[in-house]
């Protein structure tokens, strides 16, 4: 817990990636899950001025997103912004099957997020890999995604967490979703506590808090992305 704690109080970087990053084990948890087909992105549940705020059809939530406040707390990490994402059903999506890391974003001066994921069957791969960022590689430019897969080999020890287990997890936590998950009825869960809110209107809107998103992450960033071309570590 204390190495997860002190990169929560170091500025966001890339230097932090030369470093042996694990997730923090929270602990076992049962869910509920509803039996259809459920998907929430980053719905806004906590602001800095708000109570916890928690929209019906996430209640079953709840006992997972209580542990995740305990958790933060005992970490002695205060973050003003608390968000859910649900998928709930067949997993159909391939992007989450290649190697990526969550809340990574340069564009301003921050602490890191902190997530807690949780998956009911087939839970996240992982990776504790030291990466050398070379001098010339620019977070606003070249997609850090494709650089991990480019840089990760199949010597490289791939780990496995518990299904029904709650993980702490930043965005020096390299992951993945397993591919053989795909047509399975799954469900998993991503609390994220962040230190700026996600101007996203991509976003699941709560219905008990107000927002105004305006801008898409996805095509205004994310998409333009290029890849880094020399690949040395």
């Amino acid at each position: 817990m204390k190495s997860f704690t002190n990169r929560g109080l170091k500025a966001l970087n890339l230097k932090q990636y030369n470093k042996l990053n694990q997730p923090l084990n929270v602990g076992y948890i049962d869910l509920t899950p509803p039996t259809e087909r459920q998907y929430v992105l980053r719905c806004l549940i906590k602001t800095t001025f708000e109570d916890l705020q928690i929209p019906d059809f996430l209640e079953w939530t709840r006992p997972l997103v209580e542990k995740a406040f305990e958790a933060q707390a005992l970490l002695g990490i205060r973050q003003p912004f608390c968000y859910i994402t649900v998928r709930n059903g067949i997993v159909e999506t391939k992007t989450d099957d290649a190697w990526h890391v969550d809340g990574f974003s340069l564009k301003v001066t921050h602490l890191p997020e902190q997530n807690y994921i949780w998956a009911s069957h087939t839970p996240t791969e992982y990776i504790t890999k030291k990466f050398n960022f070379p001098a010339d590689f620019n977070p606003m430019e070249h997609n850090i995604h494709t650089f991990f897969h480019d840089n990760i080999t199949p010597d490289d020890k791939i780990k496995t967490m518990k299904a029904k287990t709650i993980y702490g997890c930043d965005p020096y936590v390299v992951h993945r979703r397993p591919s053989t998950t795909r047509g399975s009825f799954r469900t998993f869960v991503r609390v994220s506590f962040t230190p700026i809110e996600i101007n996203d209107l991509n976003n699941t809107l709560n219905p008990l808090i107000e927002t105004n998103y305006k801008r898409d992450g996805i095509k205004d960033f994310r998409n333009n992305l290029i890849k880094y071309e020399k690949n040395i570590l």
